[in-house]
């Protein structure tokens, strides 16, 4: 039980172990288990985790510059994204719903300056991209995804 923090904490400690996870969102967010299809009630939510079939989702790995690697389910971000989930899990923590998380990415933004990053693609033709920015962020959530592509709100 919990949010996405708590998922990914669990994703991280459970890999390759062999094991499964399901998803009873009680986060402020809880975009991970939306992304699902997930009930938002966390007892619908275990009727259908036990009703439902296993599924594999995909997962984001980073490493950062100290080298410490780091899997994302779902959706996770670096830079201003980071600093956000900061705010969202201490000053901001008893705010309700996504109002914690709209006022910790303001108050995040403040004084917060780029960073360099590079991505790569394993695997792939693809050139590695180097830039600087604000936040890298991997969304499988489609509420993301629509904020990501036009930069405001949109029905799914």
């Amino acid at each position: 039980m919990g949010g996405d923090g708590t998922f990914q904490a669990l994703a991280n400690t459970a890999f390759g172990a062999g094991v499964f996870l399901g998803v009873l969102p009680v986060g402020g967010g809880n975009d991970f288990a939306a992304s699902l299809g997930l009930p938002d009630d966390p007892l619908k939510a275990a009727d259908a985790i036990l009703r439902g079939e296993p599924r594999f989702v995909d997962l984001l790995r980073v490493r950062t510059d100290e080298g410490r690697i780091r899997l994302y389910a779902g959706g996770g971000g670096i830079g201003l994204d980071a600093q956000a989930a900061r705010y969202a899990s201490g000053t901001y923590r008893r705010f309700p719903g996504r109002s914690r998380y709209i006022a910790s990415a303001l108050r995040a933004l403040v004084g917060f300056v780029p960073f360099e990053v590079r991505v790569d693609f394993p695997g792939t033709d693809l050139i590695p991209e180097e830039a600087k920015a604000l936040v890298v962020a991997r969304a499988e959530n489609p509420d993301l995804r629509c904020w990501s592509q036009t930069g405001s709100g949109c029905d799914p």
